[in-house]
């Protein structure tokens, strides 16, 4: 049995390394991805793939932070 996973954009990869090190220093494992963007006026995007069951707590975590997403 497989797990849902979850994706929270991030508008860098500077907010994205952020992300991840905040999330890892509460024990939330993540995966850093580049998420492709149709329009060349967007610049790029990235995205932190997690177990859909730490979203929750990922966003709390994120916000306390004061990293956008």
């Amino acid at each position: 049995m497989s797990l849902k996973k979850a994706i929270i954009t991030l508008e860098s990869m500077t907010y994205g390394l952020k992300a991840k090190k905040a999330l890892s220093a509460k024990g939330v494992i993540s995966k850093l991805i580049k998420i492709s963007s149709n329009s060349k006026d967007s610049g790029c995007t990235y995205g932190l793939e997690l177990d859909y069951k730490n979203l929750f707590i990922a966003k709390k975590i994120l916000k306390d932070a004061e990293i956008p997403f």
